[in-house]
């Protein structure tokens, strides 16, 4: 092994060599990592049994479709609100920090934040 990455090292830059090298641990393992796959798919498999009837797969479609719907609301809700406070900050750019208006608008930008939140 050690041979092996003398004659790497050798046909590599320096700066390369040093780069690589800062990661190597001088362990090695046979792990590749495929327990924890197998965790994570015995773990979603629990989460999200197999459909295996057509009552059971309209129930599914019918709250994905519910969830769907709450989903791109609230996108929407969070478009309107993005589209508000980008309108307000422009507005601020564009006024005096000592004017009324700038104040007004600068309470307005920390009631939609508040608001958000």
């Amino acid at each position: 092994m050690k041979r092996q990455q003398k004659k790497l090292s050798e046909s590599m830059p320096a700066a390369q060599v040093m780069i690589e090298s800062q990661y190597e641990t001088g362990h090695t393992s046979e792990d590749t990592g495929n327990e924890l796959e197998r965790d994570q798919k015995d773990y979603l498999y629990r989460l999200y049994p197999a459909i295996t009837t057509d009552e059971q797969r309209r129930r599914y479609k019918k709250k994905f479709d519910s969830d769907l719907a709450r989903y791109k609301s609230l996108c929407s809700e969070m478009d309107d609100i993005s589209d508000q406070m980008h309108k307000l900050s422009r507005e601020l750019d564009t006024l005096d920090e000592g004017s009324m208006k700038y104040q007004v608008n600068s309470e307005r930008e920390e009631k939609c934040w508040a608001d958000c939140k």
